[in-house]
């Protein structure tokens, strides 16, 4: 279940981490400007907008597969890892 919700916020997320990751790394050169900013976003949201004019809806979601490879087992392991570990502290200590 812990993998599910970790590859269902994977999908959900793709496109607002995509504007926001091409925001960090594409900085255009200095004086080179996009409406008053250094970068071709205004935000996040205008960001997710142009992706989706420029290269449709299969462009918000470049990269998602390894997203979803990656998000999905983690989210699982580190949410029964969690759960293991809070049974053994409540077992050993009592604590909760």
């Amino acid at each position: 279940m812990a993998s599910t919700s970790g590859i269902t916020s994977g999908i959900i997320c793709n496109p607002i981490d995509l504007a926001k990751i091409r925001m960090q790394v594409d900085r255009r050169s200095i004086g080179e400007e996009y409406e008053g900013h250094t970068f071709g976003y205004r935000n996040v949201l205008h960001g997710v907008y142009r992706i989706y004019q420029t290269e449709g809806f299969s462009g918000l979601y470049k990269g998602s597969f390894m997203r979803i490879w990656t998000v999905g087992p983690v989210t699982g392991l580190i949410m029964g890892l969690t759960e293991l570990f809070r049974g053994k502290l409540k077992e050993y200590y009592g604590i909760v």
